[in-house]
């Protein structure tokens, strides 16, 4: 595709290592909390550009203080 196509996989959590551990108590009551979410995902995406490649930068200007500091020393 000439270098105008970007094609892109994410996987988030790949390991499954996202997980809340926790531990409280409260008078007689103990409670110790060990939960794993089950949000492993995988994301594609295709991104084609179209149109000039070949834009041309900004030109660089210079501003008067510039030329100005430039004639002083």
């Amino acid at each position: 595709m000439k270098k105008k196509a970007t094609l892109k996989f994410n996987v988030t959590d790949i390991f499954a290592s996202n997980r809340f551990r926790g531990f409280a108590e409260y008078g007689n009551v103990y409670l110790r909390v060990n939960n794993r979410w089950q949000n492993r995902t995988g994301n594609l995406s295709f991104t084609y550009r179209f149109g000039n490649n070949k834009v041309q930068g900004a030109r660089e200007r210079k501003t008067g203080s510039e030329e100005e500091a430039n004639r002083a020393g």
